[in-house]
């Protein structure tokens, strides 16, 4: 008798355990839910691509070990009085415990707005956070209440490529390489970079015709009739098209239009789509990469980790590409090893 009570209490607890592992809810997900606003500055391919990966890495995270996240995106649409008006609603209303923005727009917004306010800020697709204002610099924690990934590659690293692509024969005299960019503030730091780098190169001149930024995509038939007349202005006076960092270049038109100037070719776009268009080769920050990590940075701040910690940088995945009918026609042939390095993403 005595050991079929045992036996009995022994099954009653093991069937208790089962019970409560299977069926009481984890302590993390009692836990309420994380509040994280996502800020988009525009609807442009790199933003919606790096905010797929973004919301996919929370997603995978959501379940027993992590506590549920709430995520609302917010879009500006290109526009500095949205981005504004947006956010401080928000702040208003519930304040988040955290903050990602994408792309130059959103992020200084945020970052002006956020002021004081003790809530963490990741941001993402900033291709220059040290001249926009947003950390003091790159590959360093910034020991604020900010951190993100850089959407940008050295200008002295495009131009070391470019250096491979050209002939010797072709030095003879300089290289004069013609851009057309908008005010908006990426784009402007991306050509100054450029010129600084450019500097240390005698065989290469740069010459920028600006056109004003308008929202985007909205504005952009005005943004592309803008840079029609500049490039028209370029022509006899440049011999290859080089594409800046900006809204305008992140799409296919802009590439469209550029490709029609077929006696000063397209050498270098700023993303796979301008490669896909005919640009004769790119070198990129991988936006899925970005979103990737900043989906894990958002994780650990999120769970305690200060984001001046963490260091600003650029995504670990940086993408080359070659469009192998623009070189036939330029005549530059990409060396072996930069093929190699380019697999995968050479076009026609």
């Amino acid at each position: 008798m005595l050991y079929k009570m045992r036996h009995l209490l022994g099954c009653s607890a093991a069937w208790a355990f089962f019970w409560m592992a299977c069926f009481t809810p984890s302590l993390a997900a009692l836990e309420p839910a994380k509040r994280v606003l996502l800020l988009e500055s525009m609807d442009i391919p790199l933003v919606r691509e790096s905010s797929l990966a973004l919301k996919a890495h929370l997603l995978q995270a959501q379940g027993s070990t992590f506590p549920a996240v709430s995520l609302k995106v917010l879009n500006a649409q290109g526009d500095w009085k949205k981005a504004r008006a947006l956010l401080e609603s928000e702040l208003s209303d519930q304040p988040p415990d955290l903050v990602i923005t994408s792309a130059t727009l959103a992020s200084t917004v945020a970052k002006e707005l956020l002021q004081g306010k003790k809530i963490p800020q990741i941001f993402l697709n900033v291709s220059d956070p040290v001249g926009t204002g947003l950390v003091p610099a790159i590959d360093q924690p910034s020991g604020a209440e900010i951190t993100g990934r850089v959407y940008s590659i050295a200008p002295e690293a495009k131009l070391k490529i470019l250096m491979r692509l050209v002939p010797k024969d072709r030095l003879k005299r300089p290289l004069r390489l013609g851009i057309v960019h908008s005010s908006y503030p990426a784009a402007r730091e991306d050509v100054l970079r450029l010129r600084r780098a450019a500097a240390a190169l005698p065989q290469i001149q740069i010459l920028a015709r600006e056109i004003p930024y308008q929202e985007m995509p909205k504005k952009l038939p005005q943004m592309m009739a803008s840079a029609k007349v500049e490039l028209d202005r370029l022509q006899g006076q440049v011999d290859y098209l080089w594409v800046a960092t900006g809204p305008m270049a992140e799409d296919r038109p802009y590439y469209d239009l550029l490709m029609g100037y077929k006696k000063t070719p397209l050498i270098f776009g700023i993303n796979m789509i301008g490669c896909q268009a005919g640009a004769l080769y790119c070198v990129v920050a991988s936006p899925e990469a970005a979103g990737w990590e900043v989906g894990e940075m958002a994780l650990r701040a999120l769970d305690g980790e200060p984001v001046g910690q963490m260091l600003v940088r650029a995504p670990e995945k940086v993408l080359l590409a070659f469009n192998l009918n623009q070189a036939v026609m330029v005549g530059w042939v990409p060396p072996p090893d930069l093929l190699q390095l380019a697999m995968g993403h050479l076009y026609r």
